[in-house]
């Protein structure tokens, strides 16, 4: 079976985050935490790979796993009220099992999975960020899939990302994807609860174009699996809109849900900024204004010739190309990159100033020898790197 994209995606469509509530995880009987529908959500995402598409997978699920524990059912038997405390161990005692339900999942459908449990800090601090956003590149490019989680069982309010669908829209960001999936139990949004049973039938919402107020929605419902409800979705769609990502909304229901989502006119498709037509074109490099706008003043890399031509290649920089590092800046700062006294390009430096000035025009091999450590092989990774004119072209 070819999975050929829904006409709404324009453009290619390879790196995507899915984001799979625990409602998609649970017995639509009993409630319970089902690893058979992990297996479900496993091999819908196998099949992704098998066709050259690069998923992310934010699950939730950890806390409904966790409640399956004994001992923990006699403690909410006898005392029902989850303070954060009761979750954080749940979460504890679920995440071993949700994640062994993952790998067991990849395993029988052919793909390597991964974990990666992370908190709001990690993705605020730009270090920390761009450590993850190299880390996962690296397991995608393996051809691994990232099961990433919030990391419940640590997460407190003054770090916490406070839900999966939050933490799922931060990472589609970061790692700039071209589509979000957001599987969850209704199939969309609908002009009134779907499960209430009272007033008209309600009315799906196939599409939702860019600046919506959504007045016509009902953000009622929330299942007793989960923390979200339908705003905390919304919420998320207007984090990563803004950015050229469209969101699809569909439900976990559905035979094969996500590749459904993608690939056929289901749910509530979400158009982002730059697909709608009256704004096409111009903001389809709002990441590139963004990183452009946080450039340091006065830090800046030169270049030398051949490595003004492999950028223009759309290659990484590496310590050998640079002559001179000129200003103070940090690692993960975003610094303008010139040759002959014009900016190619800004990117995110893999080293700080000083370390840069050590290894300026050295080989990638000689790194950790002179540093005493290695965070990278480049100094800017092209992943995190955004081109603004031609080598020999008049600077901006």
């Amino acid at each position: 079976m070819t999975i050929t994209p829904r006409p709404e995606f324009q453009g290619s469509l390879q790196n995507i985050v899915v984001k799979i509530g625990s409602a998609a995880l649970a017995d639509q009987a009993t409630g319970q935490f089902d690893p058979g529908r992990v297996q479900v959500m496993a091999q819908d995402l196998a099949d992704l790979v098998s066709q050259g598409y690069r998923p992310v997978l934010v699950s939730s699920g950890a806390i409904l796993a966790g409640r399956k524990n004994p001992r923990l059912q006699t403690l909410l038997a006898a005392s029902p009220h989850r303070d954060v405390a009761t979750l954080q161990a749940a979460s504890a005692l679920g995440q071993p099992l949700l994640m062994n339900a993952y790998l067991d999942a990849f395993a029988k459908a052919g793909v390597a999975a991964a974990q990666v449990l992370l908190t709001h800090d990690d993705l605020m601090n730009h270090q920390r960020s761009l450590n993850l956003k190299n880390m996962l590149h690296v397991l995608i490019e393996l051809g691994v899939v990232p099961v990433i989680n919030e990391n419940d069982s640590v997460s407190f309010e003054e770090i916490t990302v406070g839900d999966n669908d939050q933490l799922a829209a931060m990472v589609a960001v970061l790692l700039e994807v071209e589509a979000l999936v957001m599987i969850t139990t209704p199939d969309g949004l609908y002009s009134q609860d779907p499960l209430a049973g009272v007033g008209q039938a309600p009315q799906g919402i196939s599409h939702v174009a860019y600046g919506d107020p959504l007045v016509q929605v009902s953000l009622a419902g929330k299942s007793a699996a989960g923390r979200g409800g339908m705003s905390t979705k919304l919420e998320a769609v207007r984090k990563v809109t803004p950015f050229g990502i469209p969101v699809v909304l569909a439900t976990s229901r559905a035979l094969k849900p996500i590749v459904r989502a993608l690939t056929t006119p289901c749910g509530t498709f979400f158009s982002p900024y730059a697909l709608d037509p009256l704004n096409r074109g111009e903001s389809a490099n709002q990441r590139k204004k963004k990183l452009t706008t946080m450039a340091k003043l006065n830090a800046e890399v030169v270049v030398d010739q051949g490595a003004a031509l492999a950028l223009k290649g759309h290659k990484s920089l590496l310590p050998s190309g640079i002559v001179k590092v000129v200003g103070q800046f940090r690692r993960g700062d975003s610094v303008k990159i010139v040759y002959q006294k014009s900016i190619l390009a800004v990117g995110l430096a893999e080293y700080s100033a000083q370390d840069l000035r050590a290894i300026k025009g050295k080989q990638s091999d000689e790194i950790e020898g002179i540093l005493g450590f290695c965070t990278a092989k480049v100094a800017f990774h092209r992943n995190n790197l955004y081109w603004l004119q031609e080598p020999g072209g008049q600077g901006i």
